[in-house]
Parts: C-alpha cells; structure tokens; sequence
C-alpha cells in the first residue's frame, strides 16, 4: 500500500488504490477521512463525512466515484472553514450524534437542566492556563451537601440514555451539563465510585472511545469532588481538530519530563502516555493499575479498596491521575476538571482569594503529595 500522501497528486493516487480495495461505500468513507488526515480541509463538518447520504446518488455511481468526492471537498473548502461549530472527528460517532439528538428531546421534557455559565476570566501563566467560569443557573441540587442521597442512576432516568454499552454499562447524559453532550458511563447495576475500577469498566469505556472520544475523567469519592456514590466515567467530547483542555501544554510538558518536581501537584501527580495502536481495554487496565501503584493508592490485588481519593484523566494521548486531601477550598469544589484547567465560581467562592493566590495554588491546597 502506498505511503500516506503529501501533494494532489499523490493524494488522488492514494485514495483510488484504496478505492479498488474496498467496496464504494467503505472507499468514500476512507476518501474523506484521508482528506482530513492530509489537511486538505482544516475544519471539515458533519456534511464531509456524510456525502453518502447527503448524496444517495453517489452509491450507484459506477465509474470512479472518488474524483466527484475530491473535487466536491476541494471547491468547498473555504465553506467549511466558515463552519468550526460543526468540527467533526473521523469517526461516525453514533454515541456523540444520538447524543445532540437526545438532549433536544431531554430539554424539552425537562430531565435535562443545562447550566447556564459565563467566563469571566482567563488565566494565562506559561503552560499553566486556565478557564474561571461563573455559574449564572440556580445551583443543582447535587452540588448541595446532602445528609441522605438519592441514587439518579438505579434507577436511571430513560430520557437520559443515549445507548446500552455490553452487559452491564449504560451510555447517558448529563442531567446538569455545562457542555452541550456531556456523556456519562455507569454501571447499570450498583459498583462504588470509591471502589477499584474494573476490566469490564475498562472495556465499556474503549467500546465507546472506539466511536466517540474526547476527554474522559474520573472522580474516585466526593473528597475527589465526586457529586454520586454510584461508579460513572465522564465524557467530554473533542474533535480532531481541538484543545483537550486549557492545560493541555502542562500535561504534554509533564509527560515530556520538563517540569520541576518541587511542586505539590507534580508529587502528587502520575502520567503516562498512550500508545494509540494498543488502544483497548486491557492496555488501558495495566495503564490505570501501572499509575495507582506509582501513586501508592494501591492494588486491588492487596487492597480491597484504593487507600487514597484520586482524580483521572484520560485521553487518546496519555492517562493522568493525581492524589487528592480534600474537595473544595475557599468555596471552589474541584474535581478532575480543575487540573484539566475548568474552574467554576459561585456565589459562595472567594474570588477575592483566588485572585490573589492564583489557580495553581487552588490546586496545590487539594491534592495530597508523596513524601
């Protein structure tokens, strides 16, 4: 097979030979993607990765179906780079798609509540940046501390779910999302959110990554900043072409070894990169099981529970976890979307504290360094 193509020639050359391999069907899906991998259309949107039933037509076409494709992309390309609202990955991405299509639904019925929030400022310090959002909505009721819980997950609200993931996962929104389709995956039987995660957790969440990816993370207690007791994953859908989060430079940096370990956040902190090619559930387990003992959180060979709160973070690029002492401090609650650089105010946070101190040392007051 030829070598991933660099010019318009070679490109066309490229998706013919991988046309005559596949059905015409299979052939325009590749075309297109192709296309998007060699940057021909730097933000292309859903119509790219569906001429086959834009155009129905297309599928009968029986002489070189493809150059009608690369001509249509090429003319239109000025047109989708007018489009970054509708940035589509190279996926089909049926969970994210019922996901937009089940939060019109669920709105309307009213058992979904997005949150109304508006930025208010940006913090930009080297790597360290970071988005203070300020909630305008009437605070949920989950972000209440609460003396006796109702579980929203046994049952689960039907409105909310977006598919069943094998045997025991279920695919659902977010009743309160700040962000339009923010997934979450649960056990659709009891599993403690404080317990270890599991191998079948582990594969749940790359059947659905296989088709919808983004930024996934994870709060292992309410210490950790988790709002339900009940296991849950959370998804933060991303395009191909778009940020993982405001501190994605820290996070690659800290990866590439480049950071001073002097800081609290850094000894407390454990990441590891991805190998996209050995993406599934049994790399990603050893991965999770790999950064919890080089956090001293423990092993669910010796530990019946981790022996420490922690945060998770996982994306196509590498898994990050950090030890945490306590959920929130001068009235900021924090979870893993805090060390991904998501802060939330409401009326009960110290601006005036954060202000001063700054973001980086929000974070350094919750987590919980290695000695």
């Amino acid at each position: 097979m030829p070598q991933k193509p660099t010019g318009l020639r070679e490109s066309i050359f490229y998706i013919k030979f991988v046309t005559s391999q596949k059905c015409k069907a299979e052939g325009l899906r590749t075309a297109c993607k192709d296309l998007v991998l060699i940057n021909w259309v730097e933000k292309p949107n859903l119509k790219t990765f569906k001429l086959w039933r834009i155009f129905p037509k297309l599928r009968l076409i029986r002489h070189n179906p493809i150059r009608l494709v690369c001509n249509w992309l090429i003319w239109h390309r000025s047109l989708f780079n007018k489009m970054p609202n509708e940035e589509h990955t190279l996926g089909l991405e049926k969970y994210w798609n019922q996901a937009l299509k089940i939060s019109k639904t669920a709105t309307e019925s009213g058992s979904l509540v997005p949150l109304e929030t508006q930025i208010i400022k940006t913090y930009n310090n080297n790597e360290q940046t970071f988005e203070l959002r300020k909630l305008i909505s009437k605070k949920p009721l989950h972000l209440f501390k609460q003396s006796k819980k109702i579980n929203p997950f046994l049952p689960w609200d039907k409105n909310l779910e977006i598919s069943k993931i094998e045997d025991h996962h279920i695919l659902l929104l977010n009743k309160f999302p700040v962000e339009i389709g923010h997934m979450l995956l649960i056990t659709n039987s009891w599993a403690p959110q404080n317990g270890w995660l599991t191998l079948q957790d582990w594969k749940a969440l790359d059947l659905v990554n296989k088709d919808t990816s983004g930024l996934w993370f994870f709060n292992s207690s309410s210490e950790a900043g988790a709002s339900q007791p009940h296991r849950h994953f959370q998804l933060l859908r991303r395009s191909i072409h778009a940020k993982f989060c405001p501190r994605e430079v820290w996070f690659q940096r800290f990866l590439d070894g480049q950071l001073s370990n002097e800081s609290d956040i850094n000894k407390s902190s454990y990441i590891t990169d991805i190998d996209q090619s050995r993406l599934e559930e049994n790399y990603l387990y050893c991965k999770y099981l790999e950064a919890c003992e080089n956090l001293r959180i423990g092993s669910p060979r010796y530990n019946p529970n981790p022996l420490t709160p922690y945060n998770l973070i996982l994306t196509n690029q590498w898994l990050f976890i950090t030890r945490r002492s306590r959920d929130n401090l001068n009235g900021f609650s924090i979870n893993a979307l805090g060390f991904a650089g998501y802060l939330l105010a409401t009326e009960f946070s110290n601006l005036d504290w954060l202000e001063s101190n700054g973001p980086e040392h929000l974070l350094e007051k919750v987590v919980n360094p290695l000695i």
